[in-house]
């Protein structure tokens, strides 16, 4: 990739600042994706240093993929600040970015977040295992590399990567099931050989639905808008649907990744608004085809009933 032409590219339309969960939190040029290409094209002229202020200016980033799925000027982003992170990685960096500590940061979260879902598979079929869950028959799959890729440690990505077209390309495998729009939509991007290996990817349906109960779904940032409209049409047919999106601002979670580790406060802001929202709509369960947004979520309730002392029955279902 050549960096200084795409970010040449860059109109400075500001249409990334409307759609960017942070910029709603902190208003500012460096928050969004126009002025983080300023600051890096001044890096590529030897106008600027990259040092530590323009790094965390970079970091401080969701790769909820807003900015580069509503650019003109097709601008890829989440791509792009991969690439120029991947080119200046330090040692520490590489340390704090490896497997092990990726391993270790997700610990916790793995310690309290429950085992997915277990599946009657038929044969031939398989369930991608992601991050989080516990319950896996993907081999020795543990992640799609997203996380990888948005740090700048394109190695440990491009490793899993290739283990996982490896395991997906393979003739016995007829489906592979995700329930997490992340994974998927991270996966359905890999360089296939054989390009019939994206129509083994299948986001699985919600387990629950409830019958007699108002419901709404949170929409995770790397569920396509057309994915997500299509499964609305269906579920605006049931009597106790609640659409939280009217307005079509689909906000973050606020636990992208590890972003919720780095800046926790901006995360937990971000987490009580998505929370709020679906109080404020009267509904009694809220579903989330993405595991870490269902954490998330579940965060933002028990903070608001525990915490702030907002009482509501809202629960969060695994999509």
């Amino acid at each position: 990739m050549q960096e200084d032409k795409q970010i040449k590219k860059c109109t400075r339309c500001g249409l990334c600042a409307s759609v960017c969960p942070l910029y709603e939190i902190k208003p500012s040029e460096k928050t969004i994706a126009r002025g983080k290409f300023l600051q890096l094209l001044g890096v590529l002229k030897g106008d600027l240093i990259l040092n530590k202020k323009i790094r965390d200016n970079i970091n401080f980033c969701l790769n909820c993929s807003k900015c580069t799925q509503n650019c003109p000027s097709e601008i890829n982003a989440l791509e792009l600040f991969a690439s120029i992170k991947h080119k200046n990685l330090t040692f520490i960096e590489k340390i704090l970015n490896s497997k092990f500590a990726f391993k270790f940061k997700l610990s916790p979260i793995k310690f309290i977040f429950p085992p997915s879902r277990k599946l009657s598979l038929k044969k031939g079929e398989i369930y991608f295992k992601g991050c989080v869950p516990n319950y896996s028959n993907f081999g020795e799959n543990t992640c799609c590399g997203l996380p990888y890729i948005a740090s700048g440690n394109i190695e440990a990505a491009n490793t899993m990567i290739k283990k996982n077209i490896k395991i997906i390309e393979n003739p016995r495998v007829k489906k592979v099931y995700f329930d997490c729009a992340s994974c998927m939509q991270t996966v359905a991007n890999y360089p296939f050989k054989n390009p019939e290996a994206i129509e083994k990817l299948v986001l699985l349906e919600p387990l629950y639905f409830p019958e007699d109960k108002k419901f709404s779904i949170h929409k995770p940032c790397h569920m396509s808008q057309k994915e997500f409209f299509t499964l609305e049409e269906t579920l605006k047919k049931r009597v106790n649907y609640i659409s939280a999106y009217d307005d079509k601002n689909f906000r973050c979670c606020g636990f992208g990744g590890t972003f919720f580790i780095k800046h926790p406060l901006v995360a937990l802001e971000l987490c009580l608004r998505n929370a709020q929202k679906f109080i404020d709509l009267k509904t009694d369960y809220v579903l989330s085809p993405c595991p870490v947004c269902t954490l998330g979520l579940r965060f933002g309730m028990w903070y608001l009933k525990f915490i702030k002392g907002k009482k509501h029955n809202v629960k969060i279902k695994q999509y």
